[in-house]
């Protein structure tokens, strides 16, 4: 999920621990608090008629103090809470939860190289393997405060703002692998795909792609000065610029038309469809990533306080940081 907002945190250093003996499963056993049908004039479920054009149902799920970001992976949603220095693990059908301690103040989250990785620490990031349990010692990365995070190619890839510069971590070693690759200004938020790593360089309005395989940049485009977030989806690069986001073609790095979307909130690109929040109203929407053509009709978000989402398992997953909760939204194809 992606943000206008840059949410980064000072968080503290804490020791390493053991995700075995601090993995506190809590079974979530009517979890069905309250619940939010809404669908057209039918008055029928997505699951009881196909005609029915769009439903939500949200189902609060309780997880950690202010969580901040959520992902899917190794099956289940993981959702960041940074009010309590942990990790909130879903299992996305059942909805049971477990805590998982790894200190400091989590924020961005990224699944992948068999493991959780979690920045939580202003120049440090955390390892929890997915396999055995076992939470690393906080890993330094040099080049100064941490700025974004993606995990590819057997490496964890993290942007410094104030350098300019990305650092490579071997995802197995957690030893810096090879020098600084210099980038844009005031590189932040990436995204890893398809043997690439693209950032975004919100000091001078780029985008930014490094070869994984090689570790130098190799390319770059002009996407607009207000920038925010990026996601990626079916070999396009979305940035979030000047009132709208921008697609930019993933390997000749050309920019096309940008989606008119004034006044977004955040956005979540997947399988060619982009979820557009809206804070100031409420609302969500869906366009066509390719023709900026709505899908559907809009529908009021089940809260006004949105952390982040991500859409997995084939549903919207949000945070909520002022309840502690993370909302779970089926939307009708």
């Amino acid at each position: 999920m992606t943000t206008l907002i840059d949410r980064t945190r000072r968080p503290t250093r804490r020791a390493a621990v053991t995700l075995v003996a601090l993995f506190t499963s809590i079974a979530v056993v009517g979890f069905a608090i309250t619940a939010i049908l809404i669908v057209r004039s039918t008055g029928a479920s997505a699951e009881s008629d196909p005609n029915v054009a769009w439903a939500i149902s949200g189902v609060p799920v309780q997880v950690g103090a202010a969580p901040a970001d959520v992902e899917a992976g190794g099956g289940f949603i993981w959702v960041s809470n940074s009010g309590d220095g942990t990790l909130t693990r879903i299992d996305p059908v059942s909805r049971a939860t477990s805590t998982v301690v790894v200190g400091g103040q989590p924020g961005q989250i990224v699944v992948g190289e068999g493991a959780v990785w979690v920045r939580n620490l202003g120049d440090r990031i955390t390892r929890v393997d997915l396999a055995s349990g076992a939470i690393s010692p906080p890993l330094a990365a040099g080049s100064g405060p941490i700025s974004g995070m993606a995990v590819g190619n057997g490496a964890v890839w993290l942007s410094h703002r104030d350098g300019g510069v990305v650092t490579r971590l071997d995802a197995h070693t957690l030893n810096v692998a090879g020098p600084p690759i210099r980038v844009g200004a005031a590189p932040g938020v990436m995204e890893f795909d398809d043997g690439a790593v693209f950032v975004l360089d919100a000091g001078d309005g780029s985008l930014s792609r490094i070869d994984a395989a090689t570790a130098n940049r190799t390319g770059t485009a002009s996407v607009g000065r207000q920038t925010g977030g990026l996601e990626v989806d079916r070999g396009d690069v979305y940035v979030a610029a000047d009132g709208g986001i921008v697609p930019v073609d993933a390997r000749s790095l050309t920019p096309r038309p940008p989606l008119p979307l004034e006044g977004l909130s955040y956005f979540e690109v997947h399988d060619g469809i982009v979820w557009v929040l809206y804070d100031e109203d409420a609302r969500i929407e869906r366009v066509d990533a390719a023709t900026g053509a709505p899908v559907g009709e809009p529908f009021p978000a089940p809260t006004a306080e949105i952390g982040h989402a991500r859409f997995a398992f084939d549903h919207l997953w949000l945070t909520v940081p002022g309840r502690d909760e993370a909302l779970v939204v089926g939307v009708a194809r």
